[in-house]
């Protein structure tokens, strides 16, 4: 699999994918809750596709605190879309190691969410074989 660090011009907020599709990218283990990973883009989209986060943001985590509270605040935010994001960014990004391990900050570089991303498309999701 070849990753790069810069996404394609003109990405579609919503993309529908056929059973094949779905099937090849790993399936339902790419989905926490309502969030999919879109791994090319580095973005986890909501399944009805009207909101996403572009991961090669969420560079600290503080970025990481600002959209888990932003996406709280969203009047459609119910407690599976909040604890599926926190788990997507915890399956994906670790950041208890990478961000703020014994209370420290840390940064993450655009080079490391590209390998962390592509490390997590290939990973079964917590809990599945």
């Amino acid at each position: 699999m070849t990753t790069t660090t810069s996404k394609p011009e003109g990405h579609p907020l919503m993309k529908y994918l056929t059973l094949d599709e779905l099937l090849a990218n790993g399936g339902p283990g790419r989905l926490w809750g309502p969030w999919r990973l879109e791994p090319d883009l580095r973005l986890l989209v909501t399944r009805s596709g009207n909101y996403e986060i572009d991961l090669d943001d969420c560079t600290s985590s503080a970025r990481l605190l600002d959209w888990i509270c932003q996406i709280a605040d969203k009047e459609w935010c119910d407690d599976e879309t909040l604890a599926g994001l926190v788990r997507a960014f915890i399956d994906i990004l670790h950041p208890q190691g990478n961000l703020c391990s014994r209370g420290d900050d840390k940064r993450l570089s655009l080079a490391r969410i590209v390998e962390l991303v592509a490390v997590a498309d290939q990973q079964p999701r917590r809990g599945e074989a």
